[in-house]
């Protein structure tokens, strides 16, 4: 499809509504942020009616207790923290010896009553977040090297009532090719299956992938897009949500992105749904399924990271129970770290992007190898 023909003017643009906002508690960390950006923050609060909190704690456990009693207080169960990890802690852990992230404590582990977003940046990255513009485009992109039609993934879209349109990175279309399609997208998904080198892989800087290994998408890149629906990106390769520049140029383009912060893990064995499916497949196609039932992505995310944990053994339910006590703790065990490492970056209240009729109905997950 020719980018001439997708003319963004046809398509439905709305702004979420004030009583829809209602439902947003607004929350960071004054003393970690200048004057100038505090006041910026709060000016632009006060002028939408939007509900705040500022909360001067660096301790992460003390944050989120607080968090909790303002949102219980003012009556939102819609979170969208402002600032990175440094500027609002985030909790820690190791993976493989490398240092990740998560804020699913911040969703009250165990209860998963609060559906929480981050975002950080500038002024007008800020406002565009917490206010935004969104679009009904109903067409979505899938990112991955070696991309076949038959796979599940795009069938998935494809069950969502999407148009569907493939971009296979390092042996595919240049991105200047896919620019005018991506900025004009509801939806773009990145997924990493396949053999080592047929897949996409990633870190906090770009999407790499092939033999050698090479970047077909930076952080560089996304500061040449300003996407026009504030379509939602889910990435299931490694690390790209690990407050690195990456996501950071994904949410000035205006995206929300949902990532991994440490390494990412394949099912080896088909599942039938993915509710027992402790991998990145089983967190991907909860999402996708969840898109047709649920109102917002903060919602659907929740759900996904509830179920989960609740189909985990005790023993792993108690693992995770333990970050509410403690930081910076060491975990190896692969199906904990396929629950607990996505972030998402973005405004929680963003609708779910669907097509007009969605009939998603997942079979199997499937093994690609």
């Amino acid at each position: 499809m020719k980018s001439k023909k997708l003319d963004l003017s046809q398509y439905n643009l709305k702004i979420v509504s004030s009583r829809e906002l209602n439902k947003l508690l607004i929350v960071w960390n004054p003393d970690n942020h200048p004057d100038n950006k505090n006041e910026i923050i709060r000016k632009f609060c006060k002028v939408n009616s939007l509900k705040t909190s500022e909360i001067k704690l660096e301790n992460i456990f003390k944050a989120n207790k607080r968090i909790e009693k303002e949102a219980d207080t003012q009556n939102a169960d819609n979170v969208l923290i402002i600032g990175d990890a440094i500027q609002f802690p985030s909790l820690e852990y190791t993976h493989k010896k490398s240092p990740a992230y998560t804020d699913i404590i911040f969703e009250q582990i165990g209860e998963f009553n609060l559906k929480i977003g981050r975002i950080y940046g500038g002024e007008k990255t800020l406002q565009n977040h917490i206010r935004f513009n969104y679009g009904d485009s109903n067409l979505a992109v899938v990112v991955d090297t070696t991309p076949k039609k038959s796979e599940k993934p795009v069938q998935a879209l494809q069950e969502l009532d999407f148009k569907v349109f493939m971009w296979s990175g390092i042996k595919g279309q240049s991105l200047k090719i896919m620019e005018p399609l991506l900025e004009k997208a509801e939806m773009i998904l990145q997924y990493s299956d396949g053999t080592f080198f047929d897949r996409v892989h990633g870190n906090a800087k770009e999407w790499f992938g092939g033999s050698p290994p090479k970047a077909f998408f930076t952080y560089k890149d996304f500061r040449k897009i300003q996407f026009q629906c504030y379509p939602f990106i889910f990435s299931e390769a490694c690390y790209t949500a690990n407050f690195g520049p990456f996501v950071r140029e994904a949410m000035r383009a205006l995206s929300v992105y949902i990532g991994a912060t440490s390494l990412t893990y394949n099912n080896k064995i088909e599942y039938d749904t993915w509710e027992n499916c402790f991998t990145s497949d089983g967190y991907k196609y909860g999402i996708l399924d969840l898109l047709a039932k649920k109102s917002t992505l903060g919602d659907a995310k929740l759900t996904v990271d509830k179920i989960l944990f609740e189909t985990l053994p005790a023993s792993k339910q108690g693992k995770i129970s333990e970050l509410n006590k403690k930081n910076n703790i060491k975990i190896e065990d692969q199906d904990i770290i396929s629950v607990i490492q996505w972030m998402y970056f973005g405004n929680p209240l963003r609708p779910v992007t669907v097509g007009p009729k969605p009939n998603f109905k997942i079979s199997k997950i499937p093994v690609y190898t």
